[in-house]
């Protein structure tokens, strides 16, 4: 379980299908409140950030937005694999 939490020490923006790091390239330490270590860093999103995924989230809904219903349960369907499948991992990053 190290290895994989080892991977997630340092997380990216995700935008438009893509990881990122923030435009500025800055990140803040994800401090553990019990120990009061690091236990990893998340991009320093600005503006610039959010209005990227701002305007990506735009961009998508108008390709979603015309969509069927069974491509829309199908999407639905695909997620909730997804979690199925992380379950594990998801709980001890949320935990």
């Amino acid at each position: 379980m190290a290895a994989d939490f080892e991977r997630l020490k340092h997380h990216k923006n995700f935008i438009g299908g893509q990881w990122g790091d923030a435009a500025s390239g800055g990140t803040i330490d994800v401090v553990n409140p019990a120990t009061m270590g690091s236990i990893g860093t998340v991009p320093n999103g600005e503006k610039q950030d959010a209005q990227a995924a701002v305007d990506a989230a735009a961009d998508a809904f108008e390709t979603f937005r015309h969509s069927g219903v069974t491509q829309r349960v199908q999407l639905l369907r695909d997620l909730h694999s997804a979690l199925m499948d992380n379950q594990n991992e998801l709980a001890h990053l949320l935990v």
